[in-house]
């Protein structure tokens, strides 16, 4: 039977899909705009408008009703009618009307532009041909092919990181904002944009940090012990190293506007391409940080990326993944791993959903505040399947258990349509008793069978880093999983982590 929480949850739906549609068309039409030979057809305000012709519908049968005997008020109160009728009618027509308008714009405007992706001819043909530069090669990176994409890195490189042999790495942040490649110009920026508002997924130009120095070693045999930043944005880097193996055509003329290899691999003589490096290179380059990270009773939790991800769509990821933003650096006193440290807990804690929001109750956002998390790093890298991008890599220990992880868990609205929690088992959990070192060890030998294809090229890296790290230090494993966590108040869910006894 039709009840009235039928009818009411379908108009609600009616609503809501509504709401959808005007802020997709409102995002498209911010993106256009700019355009000269844009139709300016403002929105308007769909809602105010609907409002006040369903408030005149009621007012005029009003009218009608109660002072039916007079015909002066039952004139007006018709002519009321008949124009709230009209309003609510033009509304829903007008709105559907500008909603196309902007749509087929949109779509001329994607039209000019057509984006040719050659990864798969790449990984064939131009990958035996990619090398390392010299001073990449003397501090020990090598190429590595993964399922989904290929990357470099240097044990050598890790274990000066881990150890900080050198030191703490400062660092010094311009805040000009990075000048991408002159070919790249508005169009294309454009119709990038246009095409991650169109296609639905998650998308907000936020402002990024880029790395603007090679860690590799100096004329002394030295690691850097001081690193450049500089400002960038999300956007631009969708347009530089999300485009590193793509071409840009002209889709009229079909002029090649640019060659995504062009901007971090340099031609040889021989036909060889050679990495430029991040002080060379014309890509974006924002830095990421990836974590793997295990519960206070051992479990090991990781994240599902739903279709709505930019990157590794429907692949099992690491803990917290993401690329670091300008605001991190708020808190930063001058110490590079410490701050990349405290950004990578932030990624961590908004995709296990854990991360304390202002608009949750207080009792909930102060326990997430405290849920204490240590973590060390773990290595570092450069992705040439995405023009160079640097990621840095932590392991980390949550101070809770699987079950109180699972009843604290609550996800922003925003990042509920990326991230899903992965399915644990007891496969994935350390031993009681067991040397911790080799049994993470265990635990990745179980992940890679179990899951082969579905691992996403950075958990990938991560593992194999991982598995240099248990092998050659496990002692730095050891004393990251014999901190005990701090005490975490209003739960008394937390057990002491067994794994630790010996």
């Amino acid at each position: 039977m039709l009840g009235w929480e039928t009818i009411h949850g379908e108009l609600r739906l009616s609503r809501t899909e509504r709401a959808r549609q005007r802020s997709r068309t409102a995002a498209v039409t911010q993106v256009i705009r700019g355009a000269p030979d844009y139709p300016n057809v403002p929105l308007g305000d769909d809602r105010l408008l609907e409002q006040a012709s369903w408030i005149g519908i009621a007012v005029s049968l009003a009218l009608i009703v109660i002072f039916w005997a007079d015909w002066t008020s039952g004139i007006i109160g018709v002519v009321v009618l008949g124009l709230s009728i009209y309003g609510a009618i033009y509304q829903r027509f007008a709105a559907r009307f500008r909603q196309r308008l902007v749509d087929r714009f949109a779509e001329d405007r994607l039209s000019q532009i057509k984006i040719i992706n050659y990864v798969a001819f790449s990984l064939v043909t131009l990958f035996p041909r990619i090398l390392l530069p010299k001073d990449y090669q003397d501090s020990g990176y090598r190429i590595s092919s993964y399922r989904h994409g290929f990357a470099a890195w240097s044990r050598e490189l890790n274990d000066w990181l881990i150890g900080l042999t050198g030191g703490e790495i400062a660092f010094s942040h311009d805040p000009s904002q990075f000048e991408p490649p002159s070919a790249l110009g508005e169009g294309v920026r454009q119709h990038v944009e246009l095409r991650q508002v169109l296609s639905g997924k998650a998308f907000s130009n936020d402002r990024k940090i880029r790395l603007a120095t090679d860690l590799v070693k100096d004329g002394s045999g030295n690691f850097p012990a001081h690193l450049c930043l500089q400002r960038t944005d999300y956007l631009t880097g969708l347009c530089t190293n999300e485009l590193s193996f793509k071409q840009v055509i002209n889709s009229t003329t079909r002029e090649t506007i640019y060659d995504g290899l062009k901007f971090f691999l340099r031609s040889e003589a021989t036909g060889q391409l050679i990495f430029r490096g991040l002080q060379a290179s014309e890509c974006s380059n924002q830095i990421s940080t990836s974590t793997i990270a295990f519960t206070a009773d051992g479990y090991l939790a990781l994240v599902d990326q739903t279709d709505s991800n930019l990157q590794s769509s429907g692949l099992v990821a690491p803990s917290g993944s993401g690329s670091l933003d300008e605001a991190d650096l708020a808190a930063s006193d001058g110490r590079f791993v410490a701050w990349i440290e405290e950004a990578s807990k932030r990624e961590l804690r908004e995709e296990l959903g854990i991360h304390p929001d202002i608009d949750m109750e207080p009792g909930r956002r102060d326990a997430l505040s405290a849920l204490a998390i240590s973590s060390i790093l773990v290595g570092y890298c450069v992705y040439l399947f995405r023009g160079g991008k640097p990621e840095f890599f932590f392991l980390a220990s949550i101070g809770c258990s699987l079950a109180d992880l699972k009843m604290r868990r609550k996800y922003s609205e925003a990042e509920g349509t990326l991230s899903k929690p992965f399915v644990t088992s007891e496969a994935y959990r350390l031993r009681a008793g067991c040397d911790v070192a080799a049994e993470i060890l265990r635990i990745l030998d179980e992940l890679e069978a179990c899951e082969g294809f579905r691992l996403s090229c950075p958990l990938e890296v991560q593992i194999e880093m991982l598995r240099h790290l248990c092998a050659g230090q496990p002692d730095k494993v050891r004393a990251l999983f014999a901190r005990r966590p701090g005490p975490v108040p209003q739960s008394k869910t937390i057990p002491e982590p067994q794994y630790l006894a010996q």
